[in-house]
């Protein structure tokens, strides 16, 4: 579950050229600005605040508002040409909270702040009728960002990375299992029924056939985008779906990139475009990264900013304690050019 409140050290302090009041501190992978009267210093503990975190009014969080209500959703800016992601707060908003000798680094706190995470309105088109829940032997789609994971990067030197687009659409995930398909959007199993993008889709791509001729229970997961899919950033004509991950619902396991690969052009799926092919040394780092990232336009629409890239090894690597070994890395650019 993603930590949108934590407790995080800092690990470094930048002066912003120009900026008397203010400047950029970094935990974990992240680059935030604050005041400078917050007098924070390298090594203190900090509560930390992920972008899409859903703020609740409160003492500690009242310079956030305009008026007592609501909440304040925690977006990426741009202060002094310096971007910002996330907000750092003093230790002491958590000393009436919790027992002082409790406050560790890496605690989560987002309950206990009561702080929700930000989720954008579903069209109808994508709403569709609800057959379940989404299904339990299918991980869902949600990588974690690099800035809260800096250290796999230490533990990936000598690695091949590969780098595949990450579209702005809608999560769609089809299956066969026991000779049933399904089709998904991100948190639901979804019946077949008229106007629902998912399904259209679907049926376009023949992917029920597809699914099935494999021979086994298995599941293809990918972007929705054209459309009416988060407000069609790539200008396309028609809806259109690219794949990202297979998995075998019997060993419970995903395909490599290059089975993916392979399963993919067997059964004419179009794939996420791949960007790039990284091997791990000193100088790939967080903001290498980043920096990668925000330099690059979309594969379908050359005018589009790309939203980023999902990483994983050629050779796939499974973490004895996070699993699999998948990350995405945002284009902070793309985030301050559609208000995200």
């Amino acid at each position: 579950m993603r930590k949108l409140a934590s407790v995080q050290r800092v690990v470094e302090i930048n002066e912003i050229p120009g900026a008397d009041r203010i400047v950029c501190i970094q935990v974990l992978g992240w680059w935030c600005v604050t005041q400078k009267s917050n007098n924070f210093k390298v090594n203190d503990l900090v509560v930390y605040l992920e972008i899409d975190s859903m703020v609740p009014y409160a003492d500690w969080s009242s310079f956030l508002f305009e008026t007592p209500s609501g909440r304040q959703k925690i977006r990426t800016r741009k202060f002094k040409g310096q971007v910002s992601q996330g907000l750092i707060l003093p230790i002491d908003i958590l000393k009436d909270e919790i027992d002082p000798e409790a406050i560790v680094e890496g605690l989560d706190v987002t309950e206990l702040l009561e702080i929700e995470k930000y989720e954008p309105n579903i069209p109808a088109n994508l709403q569709g009728v609800i057959k379940s829940t989404f299904p339990s032997w299918i991980p869902k789609t949600d990588e974690e960002r690099i800035q809260s994971w800096p250290w796999i990067l230490n533990e990936l030197k000598g690695r091949v990375l590969v780098g595949t687009e990450k579209l702005d659409g809608s999560s769609m995930t089809t299956y066969i299992k026991d000779g049933e398909f399904g089709v998904c959007s991100r948190n639901l199993d979804l019946k077949e029924s008229e106007g629902n993008s998912f399904w259209k889709m679907a049926r376009e791509l023949d992917l029920e056939n597809k699914l099935k001729s494999v021979g086994q229970n298995i599941a293809i997961q990918g972007e929705l985008v054209g459309p009416g899919v988060q407000g069609n950033k790539y200008h396309l004509e028609t809806l259109t779906f690219r794949a990202f991950n297979a998995f075998d619902i019997d060993l419970h396991q995903h395909l490599g990139h290059k089975e993916l690969e392979d399963l993919c052009v067997k059964l004419d799926i179009p794939l996420a475009p791949m960007l790039a092919l990284i091997e791990v040394d000193d100088i790939v780092t967080v903001d290498y990264l980043v920096k990668l990232v925000s330099q690059c336009t979309s594969a379908l629409n050359t005018k589009t900013p790309i939203e980023g890239m999902v990483f994983r090894p050629l050779t796939p690597m499974i973490h004895p304690k996070y699993g699999r070994v998948s990350f995405k890395v945002i284009n902070p650019e793309f985030l301050l050019k559609y208000g995200e």
